[in-house]
């Protein structure tokens, strides 16, 4: 009830993914709360595609509704950072093409989109270690891949599709925090997997 029900507005024909990131938005992440969302190892539904899909037959809508659920979660989790302004992200980096670009990097169609992207991508991380308590666990360990795996795609795409460009080579820095304590003192280990991901 807290998290707004089950409902067409805000989110239309993007209702189930608008419900679980405004449920997700009041979850606590310490482990041990009784408040969280989980990904299961088991497959309880499976998905049956057809041409009568909701997800055909209004594609755009449910895309539109899906940038604004995401954009209203990310900006909910910015209003929650303290202090404000020491933000890396600002309100208006959370836009429907740098979500889109986070998303699925190879369709991003302009640099400052990654660049916002990526940004976006090393708050959230920082957001769940804070929030999560950093234990150094498990769950934080498949975070940190994750994130490093998207953020090696980022780099990729920035650096193979929108070659010297500016903002190419910011996305290039991002990526570069991302691989600090990776591989000893140097880079090398994280410059090694965004090579072959380049050569990909």
């Amino acid at each position: 009830l807290e998290a707004g029900n089950y409902s067409p507005f805000p989110a239309p024909h993007a209702e189930d993914y608008s419900l679980w990131l405004r449920m997700a938005g009041l979850c606590d992440p310490t482990p041990g709360s009784h408040a969280q969302l989980c990904n299961l190892p088991d497959v309880l539904v499976t998905l049956g595609k057809h041409d009568r899909n909701v997800s055909r037959q209004h594609a755009t809508v449910q895309a539109e509704s899906t940038a604004s659920a995401a954009r209203d979660a990310v900006l909910s989790l910015l209003n929650r950072q303290k202090p404000p302004r020491s933000r890396s992200v600002l309100p208006a980096d959370v836009t429907s093409d740098a979500l889109w670009a986070l998303q699925r990097p190879h369709q991003a169609r302009a640099p400052g989109d990654l660049h916002r992207a990526i940004k976006i991508l090393l708050l959230l991380k920082k957001l769940t270690a804070t929030e999560g308590g950093a234990d150094g666990g498990e769950a934080e360990l498949s975070i940190d891949a994750d994130v490093q795996g998207r953020a090696s795609e980022l780099s990729t795409t920035a650096i193979t599709t929108f070659q010297g460009e500016a903002e190419s080579m910011l996305v290039w820095r991002a990526w570069l925090t991302t691989q600090q304590g990776q591989g000893g003192g140097d880079n090398t280990a994280g410059l090694r997997s965004l090579f072959a991901a380049m050569r990909s």
